[in-house]
């Protein structure tokens, strides 16, 4: 048995730079659109997220990308609920 997918929206992202500078910060810039498959009408933005590193480490490098991709997220879950609100 095959699963339906009917998403409502497409994302996609077209990461730039995903740089560690070492004892300092993690750098995430990332290009993005959210299309509405409906109507096919389109959102775009940009996010450049830099988190610095709170601690030494591999870790505090992993929780500092992982707080800079999390901000990518938040900006495109925006960008949904835009969509959303204007019935695209």
């Amino acid at each position: 048995m095959r699963a339906s997918f009917d998403p409502t929206y497409r994302v996609t992202i077209d990461v730039q730079r995903f740089d560690s500078i070492a004892g300092e910060a993690a750098v995430v810039e990332a290009v993005w659109a959210v299309t509405t498959v409906a109507s096919e009408r389109t959102l775009s933005g940009k996010t450049i997220a830099r988190e610095t590193l709170q601690g030494d480490g591999f870790d505090a490098l992993a929780a500092a990308h992982s707080r800079a991709l999390a901000q990518l997220t938040r900006d495109i879950a925006a960008a949904i609920r835009k969509a959303a609100a204007q019935g695209r």
